[in-house]
């Protein structure tokens, strides 16, 4: 461990600093019980067991306790569900990398239409179309910049 770098790369270093700052900038600080529900959701989700009961046994209350501690958060799980779902799936199709099926998946959508719907109410437009227009936003910025 206490071993030089042999092939450090400072500028890559610096790249990669600049990057990891950003990301903690953008990291949204949620405490609470709506924050830990938010960490078992993230985990949840892919596999579909997104039910309150569920969640309220991984935490050790009953379903009841679980919903009246959320209202006095002043939310509830379906808005801590949608909200991070929504978080997330704007993340997912933005990223060149993964499907929309994956993120469909991910997600913990039954099926793509599933998933289209409820992006369409987030943001008025489809994933597809989204994805689309923020790839060619990119393009045309970095043409501009070379």
């Amino acid at each position: 461990m206490e071993l030089p770098i042999l092939s450090e790369d400072s500028r890559l270093v610096h790249i990669l600093e600049a990057h990891a700052d950003h990301l903690l900038s953008q990291r949204q600080v949620v405490g609470g019980l709506r924050g830990i529900v938010e960490n078992q959701l993230v985990n949840a989700l892919p596999g579909g067991r997104v039910q309150a009961a569920v969640i309220a046994n991984q935490l050790g209350m009953s379903v009841r306790t679980f919903r009246r501690r959320l209202t006095e958060e002043g939310t509830s799980f379906g808005e801590i569900l949608d909200r991070l779902r929504r978080r997330l799936a704007c993340r997912y199709v933005e990223d060149e990398h993964m499907s929309l099926q994956q993120a469909t998946w991910l997600l913990g959508y039954s099926d793509i239409a599933a998933f289209s719907h409820a992006f369409k109410r987030w943001t008025g437009a489809s994933p597809r179309r989204t994805r689309e227009s923020f790839f060619s936003q990119e393009r045309e910025t970095a043409d501009r910049t070379k």
